[in-house]
């Protein structure tokens, strides 16, 4: 069974990355824009139960049609 988690976030990718692995986290996809959305930036780790957890950030207007998660971002 895959399972996968995502964050959304405003601007903390790359230190989601970092922190993750600093923690012991297996890199499981770099920081970068994905083939299938032109304004998603994210990055994957694989938790310690193979939990595929990804922070990503979307543009604005993308977030504002997410009516599941409101505007779905976290400032840090």
């Amino acid at each position: 069974m895959f399972s996968h988690v995502e964050f959304p976030v405003s601007d903390q990718v790359d230190p989601f990355r970092r922190a993750g692995i600093a923690a012991g986290y297996s890199d499981n996809g770099a920081p970068g824009v994905r083939s299938y959305a032109a304004d998603d930036y994210g990055a994957y780790l694989l938790d310690p139960d193979g939990y595929n957890v990804e922070a990503v950030h979307r543009s604005e207007t993308t977030r504002a049609g997410w009516p599941r998660l409101g505007r779905g971002v976290v400032s840090g």
